[in-house]
């Protein structure tokens, strides 16, 4: 058993997927960058007052694929249809944040700015909780 104990903890200190987010997970197989790659939506959004403005969000679709590129999706509340911004994403800062840069094409009604941090505070396979500027805590899944 202690030995196994001593296996794990010297995995850990070795490989980068052990890091600790404020909430987990503790230990996992896939790389952080893996675990951020796919489509997310944002399912609740609460805010500093603690309201929940997912509705904001609700046409939102985050796609943050292999090698950086990013794809974002939404309805912009000035009406129309769906807008496509496209740009690039990364993690920084020992992969606490999440970066997205340089976003490309129209932002007018894009909550976020083109250039926007997030601190990770989990991610999963199935779980991305984040916080803004704001100190809006976001909690995405998989699309």
């Amino acid at each position: 058993m202690k030995k196994t104990i001593l296996a794990i903890a010297l995995l850990c200190l070795l490989a980068p997927a052990c890091k600790k987010y404020q909430y987990g997970p503790y230990f996992a197989l896939a790389t952080k960058k893996q675990r951020v790659e796919g489509t997310w939506r944002i399912d609740s959004a609460i805010n500093t007052a603690g309201s929940d403005i997912a509705g904001t969000f609700a046409s939102y679709r985050f796609a943050f694929k292999k090698g950086g590129d990013t794809q974002i999706e939404f309805l912009p509340s000035t009406g129309g249809g769906v807008d496509t911004l496209f740009g690039e994403w990364g993690l920084e800062e020992e992969h606490d944040i999440l970066v997205w840069k340089d976003l490309i094409g129209d932002t007018t009604g894009f909550y976020y700015i083109r250039n926007e941090r997030f601190d990770i505070l989990r991610l999963t396979g199935q779980e991305f909780w984040l916080t803004d500027k704001y100190n809006t805590y976001l909690y995405l899944s998989p699309e």
